[in-house]
């Protein structure tokens, strides 16, 4: 681990989180009956610009209404969780949601988490320069693997902000897991909050990967030219196309991308035949009812005390306690 005070006054702690081993990742996934890549592929640096450009778009409702909820309900998380804490945020997701967090719940200190240098670079200095006198942490760890943090102020509770989209790929079983890992590390007097994507209409949950402008298309379908400059793949995107439809018994929005003609992939050095039709399965966006989560929740040893929705109910912002 290396850490260090940076000129615009936070510290940045670096555990080296083990690259996701690529090559080995795609060749698996390209190689089952089923063909299926692991979500966190997507977010390379592209995939990530990409990301935060659909946040924008029209049709992807989350990230603006969570944003919204936290800042509607600012004197209600104030009185609800208190101030003086230590912000624990688990995936960058946001500039101004940390921002509204922070005026809301006035801080002492605030340690952020990503696999992401860059986006936790930037989003520490842009905190540290609007907040001079807290106290910022950042540190690049892959948080779904090892949840580690290296700053334990004395007397300070500890309030955890999980974002819906840290969580949007994870399935129960996952979710279950490190809601647990997140309640060990807050300890028994703190708190969390959590954003879930609600359940709704099947065709706003589908219209949000299927924007008009075509980011989430080219998003996509960005895994494969990821694939083409590190592994020397040759995927012609135009022999693929975005698919993005709604799965009612798992309760999620399934990400492919399918084949358009029979044809042959070199990757890596190996051979795949694609048939007309094919898909490969790049993620699934999870969605929830209150009382599913809650009772998830209470599976993994939390206590719900306080939903916060928009006035569609399109999204939530949930407060637990540990039990």
């Amino acid at each position: 681990m290396s850490n260090g005070m940076s000129a615009a006054a936070y510290r940045f702690y670096d555990y080296h989180p083990a690259e996701d081993d690529f090559r080995s990742a795609v060749l698996h996934g390209l190689q089952q009956p089923l063909r299926r890549l692991n979500p966190r592929l997507l977010y390379d640096n592209r995939g990530r610009q990409l990301y935060n450009l659909i946040c924008s778009t029209r049709e992807h409702y989350q990230c603006r209404t969570e944003l919204a909820i936290l800042q509607q309900y600012t004197a209600d998380l104030t009185r609800h969780l208190g101030t003086g804490c230590l912000l624990i945020e688990l995936g960058y997701d946001n500039f101004r949601k940390t921002r509204e967090l922070v005026l809301a719940l006035a801080p002492q200190a605030h340690l952020a988490l990503d696999v992401s240098r860059q986006q936790l670079r930037l989003t520490a200095h842009t905190l540290a320069n609007e907040f001079r006198d807290l106290e910022i942490h950042a540190v690049c760890t892959d948080y779904m693997q090892s949840l580690q943090l290296p700053y334990h102020p004395a007397g300070l509770s500890r309030v955890a902000f999980i974002p819906g989209n840290t969580i949007a790929h994870c399935d129960a079983g996952q979710l279950r897991t490190f809601l647990g890992c997140v309640a060990t590390v807050i300890g028994s007097s703190g708190s969390m909050l959590v954003g879930i994507d609600l359940d709704k209409d099947p065709e706003a949950l589908a219209a949000a990967y299927n924007d008009s402008a075509g980011l989430t298309e080219e998003f996509n379908l960005n895994l494969l030219e990821r694939i083409n400059r590190e592994l020397g793949g040759n995927f012609n995107t135009g022999h693929f196309h975005h698919s993005a439809r709604h799965d009612p018994q798992q309760r999620c929005v399934e990400l492919r991308l399918i084949s358009d003609k029979d044809q042959l992939i070199s990757v890596a050095g190996q051979k795949f035949h694609f048939s007309d039709g094919e898909p490969i399965h790049t993620a699934d966006a999870y969605h929830h009812s209150i009382e599913d989560f809650t009772a998830l929740a209470r599976s993994a040893g939390l206590q719900p005390s306080q939903a916060w929705c928009d006035e569609e109910n399109l999204f939530a912002v949930l407060a637990l306690h540990p039990r």
